[in-house]
């Protein structure tokens, strides 16, 4: 409610900049699809081609409609009357046909981008100086509907405008929508067309069949201007300031009406048709033709609703899904390919490191059998000089009593021989000893069976004094020698360990 006094108040004060128009009446009559406007007049020139232009039916009322009159009359001068020819067309890009010119929205030119058209001139006027930035659509309901006061309020609400394909009636509107973050397909529950005539949307509106309209931009003002009564009118999220003259509108504004020439227009006639364009004298409201610059906002508006050239994205194809997520898709190829060439060089320096680990196993198995062989060779020398040193012992040990029974067996055989009658005292002392140290020699091999089984003797604690006079005694009983051997030990006891095999002394 505080936007909409300022908002008609706007409408009386802006209301004589359009009083001079009479074609800005409600009563202008629209065109009609199909209608031949221009028919070639006169002989035709056989050496120049028949130009023909389309121009699209635009709703009903509008301003811009002397500007087609007098195209049409610079046309027919510029390429002969004979030579040119004007009708009119439903404006979808399918019925084009032929054409070498269309004189349509911004919205058929963007939808045609993709057929090679090429603009060559935008609508500029007084109140729209601004070729970029002229077009608009503008949301309106009853003012007693109070339920509908913002641009939420409209969603599921029933809305009519002049068609399906209207650009500033239709497709604009559509675009505010999707620029909320809504779905504009499903943001209304139904749209009734109102045959390109915008007074009967407001019609529509009082009667109850629609809540909300959609209509262009400076449509309420035209009917203030004409004297309508539109003070039951509430506009719905008016963009403060985006028109230039002051015009109400709920949306961001688009270039205006567009000439753009087909593939099938020459160069020399695409030159010539810009030329009597850009030279034409300016109209009611300076009504006239200039170069709009910048139609991305057309692009953008097509590609948010689905539309025209993106209408493929309202189904999965592989060129929408390309177009959506390419970027996810090379991501996805960058990522699977540096996971191969990381799988790659990883199993290739496994391969590698598997290699090296067998290497190092083949060097450590020739080592430990280099190891084993030594071993064995030095398992070999041990037990030769285990062997060895045994023999050593063996000889060394059994010498001592060997040699005692080799002495007493001599000495009683002198005694025999010599046919003296031995004492019996003094045979069996030498038997006796003779076995003495025949116990002695087996005790030593006992010892040496004891060590070679690894077995530690027992030691025995001798009296060394005791040891050597036994020692001294067997030596003068076994008579090796008739020089008698005598001994002194000290009146000390010395004492020493001794090993001991079984019962056998030292």
């Amino acid at each position: 409610m505080k936007l909409l006094l300022p908002s008609l108040v706007l409408v009386i004060l802006i209301a004589p900049a359009f009083a001079e128009a009479p074609s800005t009446s409600p009563s202008s009559p629209p065109y009609v699809i199909g209608e031949e406007i221009a028919s070639p007049e006169g002989p035709v020139d056989a050496a120049r081609p028949v130009v023909k232009l389309l121009v699209t039916q635009f709703a009903k009322p509008n301003i811009h409609y002397p500007v087609v009159e007098d195209t049409i009359e610079i046309f027919r001068k510029t390429f002969g009357r004979g030579n040119f020819s004007a009708r009119v067309y439903s404006g979808e890009t399918k019925d084009i046909g032929d054409a070498d010119l269309v004189l349509s929205s911004a919205g058929t030119y963007g939808r045609m981008l993709g057929g090679g058209a090429r603009d060559l001139a935008t609508v500029v006027s007084s109140f729209a100086p601004d070729p970029n930035h002229a077009e608009g659509a503008l949301f309106i309901t009853l003012r007693k509907r109070a339920d509908i006061d913002k641009f939420e309020d409209l969603k599921g609400k029933k809305a009519t405008a002049t068609g399906p394909n209207a650009f500033a009636g239709w497709h604009i509107a559509l675009g505010e929508i999707a620029s909320r973050s809504f779905n504009p397909d499903r943001f209304f529950s139904d749209l009734i067309p109102s045959g390109h005539d915008m007074t009967r949307e407001l019609d529509l509106l009082r009667s109850g069949a629609a809540d909300v309209a959609v209509v262009r931009t400076c449509f309420l003002e035209e009917l203030a201007n004409a004297g309508e009564d539109v003070s039951d009118i509430k506009p719905i999220a008016v963009k403060p300031g985006i028109h230039p003259a002051g015009c109400l509108s709920s949306t961001r504004l688009y270039p205006n009406w567009t000439i753009f020439a087909t593939p099938r227009l020459s160069p020399q006639n695409a030159r010539l048709a810009t030329q009597a364009l850009l030279s034409m004298l300016p109209g009611p409201h300076d009504l006239s033709w200039g170069i709009a610059s910048d139609f991305s906002s057309v692009d953008n508006l097509y590609r948010a609703i689905r539309r025209g050239p993106y209408e493929y994205l309202r189904s999965w194809t592989w060129r929408r899904f390309w177009d959506e997520y390419k970027t996810y898709v090379l991501l996805l190829f960058f990522s699977i390919a540096g996971l191969a060439a990381h799988a790659a060089r990883s199993s290739y320096l496994v391969r590698l490191r598997t290699a090296e680990l067998k290497d190092a196993l083949h060097r450590e198995q020739e080592s430990e059998k280099k190891a084993r062989i030594a071993s064995e060779r030095m398992e070999t020398l041990r037990r030769a000089g285990a062997v060895g040193q045994m023999s050593s012992i063996i000889a060394h040990e059994l010498r001592q009593p060997l040699s005692a029974i080799v002495s007493y067996s001599q000495g009683l055989q002198r005694m025999l021989d010599t046919d003296v009658r031995a004492p019996a005292d003094v045979l069996l002392d030498g038997i006796s000893s003779i076995r003495s140290q025949a116990e002695r020699a087996e005790d030593i091999v006992g010892k040496v069976r004891s060590y070679a089984k690894g077995e530690a003797p027992a030691r025995v604690r001798t009296d060394l004094g005791q040891l050597c006079r036994k020692a001294v005694r067997t030596l003068n009983d076994a008579r090796i020698s008739p020089v008698k051997v005598a001994i002194t030990t000290p009146a000390e006891t010395y004492f020493v360990n001794f090993q001991k095999s079984g019962n056998s002394t030292p």
